[in-house]
């Protein structure tokens, strides 16, 4: 398939649900051995938090989350 890895939102809520109680959302995929063979495989990853970023994170500047300031800033803030 030419992929190293596969990050992906939008899945199953169920397998979802089930996923994140099995701390199992990162796995191998091993594809359709029938049509790509037995020697792919790819790193497979379900997003926790959908198309955004963590609580705390949000990087939009309309966001209302602290900035996290370098620590070559007079104003760090990021201990």
């Amino acid at each position: 398939m030419g992929f190293d890895a596969w990050f992906f939102a939008r899945s199953d809520y169920q397998d979802k649900n089930k996923r994140m109680n099995d701390k199992s959302l990162e796995w191998i995929w091993f594809p359709s051995f029938d049509t790509l063979g037995r020697d792919v495989n790819i790193f497979t990853h379900n997003l926790y938090y959908h198309y955004s970023s963590p609580p705390g994170f949000g990087f939009d500047t309309l966001n209302s989350d602290t900035f996290f300031i370098d620590k070559d800033s007079e104003t760090f803030n990021a201990d």
